[in-house]
């Protein structure tokens, strides 16, 4: 097990069919503990139950446009986590027009 003994945070992951989800899918397989983070409520609905399915308690809000959420993060993940190994950058946006392919 490779990533047994580290910690990592998933960020941005979206659902069972993200790119991030299959990250950690592979670094939990491995040993890994996991964190992760959410941007609003309505996204919160989806990640806390991904988190769940993979023995995580550890579920942030983080809005990355926001300093304080960024400040919040730091200090939550170094009270309850301690140290992490590694961040997965998974946030991505772009407008629903831009994904028609046209």
């Amino acid at each position: 097990m490779v990533m047994k003994g580290k910690k990592g945070l998933i960020v941005g992951i979206a659902n069972n069919k993200s790119i991030a989800y299959g990250i950690a899918k592979a670094c939990k397989e491995q040993g890994a503990e996991l964190a992760f983070t959410y941007l609003n409520e309505q996204l919160e609905k989806r990640v806390r139950p991904i988190a769940e399915e993979f023995g995580c308690d550890k579920v942030y809000e983080l809005d990355i446009n926001n300093p304080a959420h960024l400040e919040a993060l730091t200090a939550s993940l170094e009270k309850d986590f301690g140290k992490i190994d590694f961040v997965v950058h998974s946030v991505a946006y772009a407008p629903k027009e831009a994904l028609s392919g046209k």
